[in-house]
């Protein structure tokens, strides 16, 4: 096992921990005397009286089905409603008591059990509620829930409810309260702790699962995912105990209690195990691996592994060679010193007959033979070199190899001299790593010139065509026979050799592929298959997954291992395939059958949306609000509140310190967006309609997470809504439709107007023409033989003459667009008035009103009221014997009357003729849309009343 402690100095608001729950989302809540504590993986966020907490003594949290956020203190219990607690009261007058836990029952009730007794919460107040006759205010510790019934635990009774209601008493103790300490559910069991023991109800009866524990005090326990009991006595220096799996009477393994008084265990659902402390919040992460050797003087020395064919080790610790065993009978390691040598262990390589040939820190040589350790060193006399890096045996020549500074050293017990390739005649330059392949094949690494393999001629072979001017620290092969070569800052490639030497890469692993880092100091593979990698910040796993590729996993941050010196840490593998790691001040042995790789995505949450960079209530823009967080569910806003800020959130208990995001905006955005760290973004001016923001985020190593979700809605503007729309454009199409049918109807009456001059031309200048032809023709011809006649006919030629000339000057009068005014009708009258009824010494009264002066008439009205007023007065001169002509033209009502009046002869109704001038007269009053009336009595004059409305 290995532990993290998370105090003050974490962000805690203090070290001493109460209680300790993790809510759907996958934050970790934390209580404390001190506030209440949320836990994200890498930060902590406080909560204390300021945010609306009663008492800043936390017992407990709780969220329901409906994700709603309960709280109990020692002052009642509250609920978190966004950022904010509110307080529910008591329905009677008191104080609730210490609050053991809130649960939820499977009708829907929210229950508080409390040392006061049950409160069932309705209608905003928590109301006592007796469960067990004569119970009802007695102290309550817990409340269990099966299908088959209720298990409440009074701490002095425990007593069980069927499904009819019916009571059972399971156990009776009242020797000290409380007898019966705790009640849990587990895989539909149910367990009981006592001071002492664990029992198990079964058939309405307690069991003992372990009894007679020794402590002092009460005990938490928790049984896990894994069906271990961990249990820990509150008070006394007692330890951390774990059984075996599925075995809760069998004790498993121990872990020291350095942490004073234990609160609660707590199992959260990736598996991590939580201990509420007095000095902090401890997590526990289960690591499969053995300390064989910690030494705490890191000065000297340090700590170099070999393992042997025997299944034993030869380690060479700080300043000493040990022999190292298992004693099976102790159950520990145990060390039999060889000799005295400052480490550590630069180089190894197994020779024949499985001796092995070392090379240390203090540049010595070594042969380890049958327990035996011999020195060496004196073969490296003749040798330049200073350090050592890599060494190897060629199996088909039983010979050593060792890369040294100065160049690549070759030899056996005998002698070793520097190697000098048949194709070159030449020693080579410094070389970093050589390693004798499965097939025989001895493959080089040189400095600056890539990788070679020596032939069976010595002859040197480059057999990577990309790796000029590259420096390999690192070769290796996996039992496939595939090579791995760790570039100097560019992480590992995965290559496949031909027999030709020709290299196909299958596979380049670096940090954006999930390594802590692109330097390798270590590589070697377990007994699955698995590679194990030393890079400069950490140990790494790679793992193939179901699509055939390498997975990363940090498995030094995944259980917290505490290692800093990672340029010093050595990888080997035992004859079992468990992985040694050695590094400066320790050795480890990790057990790589028990070793489950599992990749987990930290997971995502929204954690709040601000409009126009502002907070505000989301009530007025949803229905609904979802969660403890009080989230907006399809909120709608205005078109002017289109500014969207999100901020989100990952979570991850997987102690990688950097998580990345990735979002994107629908239908704004169709692809994510590049990862970055940042943990909220601003949408500015998002035009109308309705998007769904989407946002993910990962660890350096893990996948991507499932998105986390916010859907929201900008409504259109009132001028951009379909039905506006839609009426502007039936708006603009009547518009154009009016416009167009203005001017054709136009068009139209300028042909009828047109064709009305011509038809009124013709009428009377045609006709007039050819009358004076006539006459003309007739005087010619009387001209000798009657004079008078002749005189006559020329008279009437002049007068036709002046008709014609008055009606051609009365259609342009009336087709001229300055005179469209009542006001020059009047004038017109009065003109026609001055040639025909003055000089007939007709006396004229003529009364036009002001306020119809200004008003506009159309042309063909200007014609029509001319006609039919010349017509009248025409009539009246030459027919009435008539003395006075009285004309009033002026408004009547809504309308425009106009009457020529005079007080000649007049007539009988019954005589009147509809000559052709009086049926023209009628004819243009309809065209004024207006009434003509005649009125005369004989002796009383004739009144000519034309009356028509005034549009």
């Amino acid at each position: 096992m290995t532990t993290r402690l998370y105090t003050v100095n974490d962000g805690l608001p203090v070290s001493t921990i109460y209680h300790i729950r993790q809510d759907k989302f996958g934050y970790l809540w934390v209580g404390t005397p001190n506030g209440l504590s949320r836990f994200d993986g890498r930060q902590f966020v406080n909560f204390d009286l300021a945010d609306g907490l009663p008492s800043m003594r936390i017992g407990g949290v709780f969220q329901d089905s409906h994700d709603r956020f309960w709280v109990s203190t020692r002052n009642g219990m509250c609920q978190l409603l966004g950022n904010r607690f509110k307080v529910y009261p008591l329905s009677h007058s008191g104080e609730v008591g210490y609050i053991m836990e809130i649960i939820e029952t499977s009708f829907g009730k929210i229950w508080a059990v409390t040392t006061t007794g049950v409160y069932q919460f309705e209608d905003s107040v928590w109301k006592r509620i007796e469960l067990y006759f004569g119970f009802e205010k007695r102290p309550c510790r817990q409340i269990v829930e099966f299908d088959s019934g209720l298990y409440i635990n009074y701490g002095s009774h425990i007593v069980y409810r069927n499904a009819k209601k019916e009571w059972r008493l399971i156990a009776e103790n009242e020797s000290g309260y409380p007898y019966y300490n705790a009640i849990s559910k587990y895989n539909e069991r149910i367990f009981v702790s006592t001071r002492n023991a664990i029992y198990r109800i079964e058939d309405e009866q307690l069991k003992p699962v372990i009894e007679n524990l020794k402590g002092e005090g009460y005990f938490t326990f928790l049984i896990d995912s894994k069906e271990r009991l961990w249990h820990i006595f509150q008070e006394g220096n007692s330890s951390i105990n774990v059984s075996l799996s599925g075995k809760m009477d069998r004790e498993g393994m121990v872990i020291p209690n350095k942490y004073g008084i234990i609160s609660g265990i707590y199992e959260d659902v990736q598996e991590n195990i939580w201990v509420a402390t007095q000095e902090g919040l401890l997590k526990i992460l289960e690591s499969p691996f053995n300390n064989i050797v910690e030494r705490k003087d890191r000065s000297v020395g340090g700590v170099g592994a070999i393992s042997l064919p025997d299944s034993n080790l030869l380690l060479l610790i700080q300043d000493a060679f040990y022999l190292c065993y298992f004693d099976k009978r102790k159950k520990d390691y145990q060390f039999k010193f060889l000799l005295k040598e400052l480490g550590p262990i630069d180089c190894f390589t197994k020779g024949e007959q499985e001796d092995i040939w070392l090379v240390t820190r203090s540049k010595k040589l070594f042969r380890y033979k049958k327990g035996q350790l011999k020195d060496f060193t004196y073969l490296f006399l003749n040798s330049k070199s200073e350090s050592f890096y890599g060494a190897s045996f060629d199996k088909q020549k039983q010979r050593l190899f060792f890369c040294g500074d100065s160049t690549l050293l070759v030899g056996n017990d005998k002698g070793i001299r520097p190697f000098i390739p048949a194709n070159t005649g030449n020693p080579l330059p410094p070389c970093r790593q050589i390693m004798t392949r499965i097939n025989g094949q001895m493959l080089l690494s040189v400095n600056g010139h890539g990788v070679f393999y020596i032939d069976r001629n010595d002859k040197l072979i480059p057999v990577l065509k990309d790796s000029a001017n590259k420096f390999y620290l690192m070769l290796f092969e996996d039992r496939d026979e595939n090579i791995w070569v760790a570039d100097e800052g560019f992480g590992l490639r995965q290559f496949r050799l031909g027999n030709d030497g020709n290299a196909k890469m299958i596979a380049t692993i670096s940090e954006k592929d999930g390594l802590q880092d692109n330097t390798i100091y270590s590589i070697t593979t377990d007994a699955l298959n698995r590679m194990w990698v030393v890079t400069g910040a950490g140990l790494d796993i790679l793992q193939k997954n179901n699509k055939n590729t390498w997975e990363v996993f940090n498995y030094s941050k995944n259980i917290n291992l505490d290692i800093t010196d990672w340029l010093f840490s050595k990888l080997t593998k035992d004859t079992n395939g468990d992985i040694l790691l050695s590094s400066w001040h320790r050795l480890l042995k990790f057990d790589v059958q028990n070793i489950f790789l599992k990749k987990e995505a930290p997971r995502v949450i929204i954690e709040n949306v601000q409009l126009n960079l502002r907070d505000i209530d989301w009530r007025n823009y949803t229905d609904s609000l979802y969660s403890y967080q009080q989230f907006p569910v399809h909120p709608k806003m205005r078109y002017a509140e289109n500014t969207v800020s999100l901020y989100y959130n990952g979570i991850s208990f997987s102690s990688s310190p950097r998580l990345e995001y990735s979002y994107q905006l629908l239908p704004f955005d169709t692809l994510w967006s590049q990862p970055n760290t940042n943990a909220s973004v601003s949408f500015v001016n998002l035009l109308p309609g309705t998007y769904t923001f989407k946002v993910r985020v990962k660890d350096q190593a893990s996948e991507w997470s499932e998105p986390a979700m916010f859907t929201f809605a900008i409504i259109s503007p009132f001028w951009m809504s379909w039905w506006f729309i839609s009426l502007c454009i039936i708006a603009v199409a009547s518009i154009i439709y009016i416009s167009y049918k203005y001017r054709i109807n136009n068009l139209r009456r300028l042909m009828t107007m047109r064709a009305k001059i011509s038809q009124d031309l013709h009428d009377e200048i045609g006709s007039t023409l050819t009358s004076i032809n006539i006459l003309s023709k007739v005087s010619q011809n009387n001209l000798e033989n009657d004079r008078s006649k002749a005189s006559d006919l020329l008279q009437k030629i002049t007068d036709q003459s002046a008709n014609m000339q008055q009606s051609m000057s009365d259609i342009v009068w009336s087709i001229r667009p300055d005179n469209d005014k009542m006001e020059n009708l009047v004038i017109r009258m009065r003109e026609y008035l001055g040639r025909t009824a003055e000089p007939k010494d007709l006396q004229v009264e003529f009364y036009a009103e002001d306020r119809i002066l200004t008003q506009y008439l159309s042309m063909s009205h200007r014609q029509h009221i001319l006609l039919i007023f010349k017509e009248a007065v025409n009539n009246a001169v030459k027919y009435s014997s008539a003395k006075k002509l009285s004309i009033f033209f002026g408004r009547l009502n809504n309308n425009i009357k106009l009457s020529i009046k005079d007080n000649g002869v007049g007539f009988k109704k019954g005589q009147l003729s509809y000559s052709s001038g009086l049926k023209n007269m009628h004819t243009r009053a309809k065209e004024l849309s207006g009434t003509l009336q005649v009125i005369s009595e004989t002796g009383e004059g004739t009144e000519i009343e034309l009356i028509f409305p005034t549009t």
